[in-house]
């Protein structure tokens, strides 16, 4: 599906207070919205049909064509509620589970990690755009897809994958989410993140990966591995943020084209009013730094994401 004009087409329809919500969540095509529709009471047989027979991408859709008959009957499969001390642990593990935008309860695959040091490049931005992290090898794929998020500066609103060898891996919640829709993978393995540590993937110097964030506006980013060694009887893993450089690109910008194009409208000396509105929209003002990095205040991100996963681990 096309991802501008129809998307947009399409939002225009939507009541005021969904596409607030649509907005403040960041969704900007309609790979995004397909995990919000489930949950908002779409009827997703009839969105599906509307996906296959091209009605939705022309516009042709009303939103209220598209919810089911009785809206009591929808109950949202990634809603944990505010206080997980409301469910048993086995019913807190299954909402985990299925939310593809929260940790889930295991972060760790096995013991006796070693230090993984990881370089991590947005391909083809404008501006270099990397980040160089040391972190145990025995952390889940899943959790790893986080600490690429907070390294570079992503909001974690969007959903992502990895690509190894031609096989793909995704969220439980994706994977399932894909198969009740139908789309197919033809011959392309899909694996589940939450099941495979990074060990599995970075062995050797100059091991790597592909990881996508934003299906919308495709962010790829390329992983290897720069080196590894093993911990000290007294040291305690962590995530390390050990260097880096270029700032991150404002989200559901486009991608990296609309990046480059903002960053050409920002060094324009003369702007239209339309243009402005679109610098101010994605908080690119006079201040803006497209080379700057902050290397404190990630590693003050890292630091909270370290300690939910043990938390949340119970480590």
């Amino acid at each position: 599906m096309k991802k501008d004009s129809s998307f947009k087409d399409f939002r225009k329809q939507l009541p005021d207070e969904i596409r607030q919500m649509i907005d403040s969540l960041g969704i900007s095509s309609f790979e995004d919205l397909l995990a919000l529709l489930a949950a908002m009471g779409m009827d997703m047989d009839k969105l599906e049909k509307s996906i296959e027979d091209g009605s939705l991408e022309a516009g042709n859709v009303q939103f209220e064509d598209l919810l089911v008959d009785d809206i009591d009957d929808v109950s949202n499969p990634f809603s944990l509620g505010d206080d997980e001390g409301l469910f048993a642990d086995d019913e807190t593990d299954k909402c985990l589970e299925e939310d593809p935008f929260r940790l889930p309860r295991h972060c760790f695959i096995g013991d006796n990690p070693q230090e993984l040091h990881l370089r991590i490049k947005l391909v083809d931005a404008p501006v270099p755009v990397w980040r160089e992290v040391k972190i145990p090898s025995n952390i889940s794929l899943e959790l790893f897809a986080y600490v690429i998020n907070d390294a570079m500066g992503w909001e974690n609103e969007h959903l992502h994958e990895f690509e190894v060898d031609g096989v793909k891996y995704k969220h439980t919640a994706c994977i399932k989410m894909d198969n009740d829709m139908g789309f197919g993978y033809g011959k392309t393995r899909v694996l589940d993140t939450n099941k495979y540590p990074i060990s599995q993937f970075f062995k050797e110097k100059r091991d790597r990966m592909k990881y996508e964030y934003d299906f919308g506006d495709g962010w790829l980013h390329e992983v290897w591995l720069k080196g590894l060694r093993d911990y000290e009887p007294d040291e305690t893993p962590s995530f390390i943020i050990y260097k880096g450089s270029g700032a991150c690109p404002p989200e559901d910008c486009g991608g990296i084209w609309g990046y480059s194009e903002l960053l050409e409208i920002k060094a324009k000396k003369r702007k239209t009013a339309e243009e402005k509105d679109r610098l101010d929209w994605y908080g690119i003002n006079r201040s803006f730094d497209p080379e700057y990095f902050d290397i404190e205040e990630t590693q003050d991100v890292l630091d909270d994401l370290w300690e939910i996963a043990i938390e949340r681990s119970g480590c």
